[in-house]
């Protein structure tokens, strides 16, 4: 079954619907303020990243049913699927990268940003398990160990910071910012 799904912030909802006709399927009551969107294919589920409620919503994409929500006690922003098959998001509100399993909805970690604040944009190297994670409030890109929440390093980037990428063939971390500058790390 080939869905889509988009989030409806101010509809507290996400809609589904049919990619080859682009026609609504339905729509899914979902927390408050759904912002980012996101598929996991482990566990066939989609899910949102709630402002209003500070949760995230996981939805069976095969029917749209709701099929839980994780405790997130923030805003999430980007998040990112790593290699041991947690789901790593940042908390914008709560200056930290929280880890859950997408299958249990269970949050695993809490990891403390600790030297900026305003986590906006997240990526992932599998190769070295760390997460880069893009900040507003001191303007730089945090380098972590996924594994363990370590702070490895931290990079002054331009004033904004709203979504960061990670390209494994080029070993390149992309942070794209409000000012108009994009950073490139290797």
């Amino acid at each position: 079954q080939r869905h889509g799904f988009t989030s409806n912030g101010k509809e507290d909802k996400v809609s589904m619907f049919d990619l080859a006709t682009l026609r609504l399927i339905r729509k899914i009551d979902v927390g408050k303020g759904p912002d980012g969107i996101y598929f996991d294919a482990a566990s066939k589920r989609v899910f949102t990243n709630n402002h209003g409620t500070h949760d995230i919503s996981a939805i069976d994409a095969a029917t749209g049913d709701l099929v839980g929500t994780v405790k997130l006690e923030g805003d999430g922003e980007q998040a990112v699927i790593a290699a041991n098959g947690l789901i790593y998001v940042n908390s914008e509100n709560t200056s930290e990268v929280v880890a859950f399993d997408p299958q249990t909805l269970e949050v695993k970690s809490r990891y403390a940003i600790g030297i900026a604040k305003t986590p906006t944009g997240l990526a992932y190297d599998a190769r070295t398990n760390r997460l880069f994670i893009a900040c507003r409030n001191a303007a730089k890109m945090i380098v972590m160990n996924a594994a363990d929440g370590k702070v490895v390093a931290g990079m002054p980037i331009g004033t904004g910071a709203d979504a960061a990428a990670y390209d494994a063939d080029s070993k390149t971390i992309f942070v794209s910012n409000g000012d108009g500058v994009l950073n490139l790390f290797r």
